[in-house]
């Protein structure tokens, strides 16, 4: 049996089927996007051996150094945004389950949903909902002063945000040497070179912490919280999971309450750290 949309849907309803179909190609595209770091070494490389002094073919090839090594970083986004979207897909397929079976939580199900028939030999082992039941807990009213542990260290937004300084800082260093070498003004050759691997070696600790940002998201995921809103509509999406400011640790939605609009988002982000902004977060073990 494969793994595609409809078998999947009858399983786990459309929108976490969806979100498992754009996973995929989320991650088909990212191993597409990180074949251009190799292209854009030898580029780069080519580039400084080919040159010339206003030769018409250099400005060709900063062009291309700089557009594959874009491709590099645009897929360590991919492989990002696609571990975000499995949470997703299992965050809503764990709403759709619990519907119909005692039990289900949204780890489990996430660790089901490897392969089809993976998850139908997990969902055999799942206790049916009696009729008139429809699994729904009671949900917690919210106000800026409830408090939810989280995990020790920095949280998963933390860690994209500080992904994306030593990327962009590569990509600017990049441009900047196509630029000179497009006008034929090129620095010393000990300058050029260095001036590549630096920025190479920054775009690569940039995915190295992209890398460690899924990691804590997926462990933000097993601990029942999400401290950060997805990246495009709809914005909030992993409904049975609490979602957290990570600055302060307070609550911003409960789990399996209704989803927060951006605008809604940032005025109870205003509202915790107006009246919590000297606190530190409680942490899980301490």
């Amino acid at each position: 049996m494969t793994n595609t949309p409809d078998v999947w849907a009858s399983r786990v309803g459309d929108f976490a089927a969806t979100q498992l179909r754009s996973r995929r190609r989320q991650q088909a595209a990212g191993i597409g996007f990180l074949l251009g770091i190799l292209v854009g070494v030898g580029v780069g490389w080519l580039q400084f051996v080919l040159s010339a002094p206003r030769d018409p073919s250099i400005w060709l090839l900063g062009a291309i150094g700089i557009a594959t090594m874009l491709s590099g970083c645009v897929g360590v986004a991919m492989f990002v945004t696609a571990a975000t979207t499995r949470s997703v897909a299992a965050t809503n397929a764990f709403l759709t389950l619990r519907r119909g079976y005692v039990g289900v939580t949204a780890i489990g199900v996430s660790d089901a949903m490897h392969s089809v028939a993976g998850f139908d030999m997990w969902r055999l082992g799942l206790e049916p909902r009696p009729p008139g039941e429809d699994g729904a807990t009671a949900i917690r009213a919210w106000s800026p002063d409830i408090r939810r542990l989280i995990l020790p260290g920095e949280t998963a937004r933390t860690w994209r945000l500080r992904a994306l300084v030593p990327t962009l800082l590569g990509l600017a260093i990049m441009t900047g040497l196509s630029t000179l070498g497009g006008f034929g003004n090129f620095p010393s050759a000990g300058v050029w070179i260095s001036g590549w691997a630096v920025a190479e070696l920054l775009i690569a600790a940039g995915a190295v912490l992209a890398g460690v940002a899924s990691l804590k998201a997926r462990a933000e995921f097993r601990s029942g919280y999400v401290t950060s809103l997805a990246n495009r509509p709809p914005f909030d999406v992993q409904l049975a999971l609490d979602l957290v400011d990570g600055k302060t640790g307070y609550l911003l939605r409960p789990a399996g309450a209704a989803s927060l609009t951006p605008a809604m988002f940032r005025e109870r982000l205003r509202q915790i750290r107006s009246t919590h902004s000297e606190e530190n977060p409680a942490r899980i073990g301490e």
